[in-house]
């Protein structure tokens, strides 16, 4: 899914002016869809246990993963589901707006 995804967001950025409504409306139910799985993949991280490499310690206490995820991947997951391109809208256009769906791209860094 991470690479249909990437795959999707780096052609509706390049090609969005020649786009036609139906086209531009299907890209948008398809990125509703895959917001709201890498929404879910972002509150489950919340739950996923920690194993240490180091002491081979595996860390099932929910405060614990919660500031281990916290201080790790959150952040990047955060920006790839916030909808910049629907809250910017009105502010950017042209390149700009099409430049905002190159941000999901980091939603390939989960499949590694």
């Amino acid at each position: 899914m991470n690479f249909s995804s990437t795959f999707q967001y780096s052609y509706y950025s390049a090609f969005f002016d020649s786009l036609s409504d139906s086209e531009k409306l299907t890209f948008k139910y398809i990125d509703h869809f895959y917001t709201f799985i890498f929404l879910v993949d972002l509150i489950m991280q919340f739950f996923v246990e920690h194993h240490y490499s180091t002491t081979n310690v595996v860390e099932r206490d929910l405060k614990k993963l919660f500031m281990i995820y916290v201080r790790g991947d959150f952040l990047l997951d955060v920006i790839t589901v916030t909808p910049f391109s629907f809250l910017l809208k009105n502010v950017l256009s042209g390149v700009g707006y099409r430049l905002l769906f190159l941000i999901q791209i980091l939603r390939l860094r989960k499949g590694f």
